[in-house]
């Protein structure tokens, strides 16, 4: 995400552990970010890397999906606008419920006093 869609200064409270809770050292990392290719792949060759990289890194970056810059941008909107929605308006979407068909849902839950930082 480039920083320019960036909009804080500053990180809210409740995602700052107290200094007995935070990590001591962490060591700085040479892996990056893989990319998986969703053109030219079979679809084993593309779940493989996915599983993959989920288990090593915990992330990846998805290249060739198909999807075109005005859908994304638009995806990026909407988000921004319910994000920014009072906290009443957007917990009625929370659930754990993998069947509902919309679902807001975090891995730290709406419970916790301290949450894991993420980019909108």
């Amino acid at each position: 995400m480039p920083v320019s869609l960036l909009e804080y200064d500053t990180v809210p409270e409740n995602y700052v552990f107290p200094p007995g809770e935070r990590q001591k050292k962490v060591k700085a990392s040479n892996k990056s970010i893989p990319v998986i290719d969703l053109a030219g792949q079979t679809h084993d060759e593309i779940v493989n890397q996915i599983l993959e990289a989920g288990k090593h890194l915990g992330i990846f970056q998805v290249v060739n999906h198909g999807m075109g810059s005005n859908v994304m941008s638009e995806m990026m909107r909407v988000s921004k606008e319910f994000f920014n929605l009072p906290f009443d308006e957007r917990a009625i979407h929370y659930s754990e419920d993998l069947y509902k068909p919309v679902r807001l849902f975090t891995s730290t839950g709406v419970h916790d006093i301290v949450h894991f930082w993420r980019l909108p």
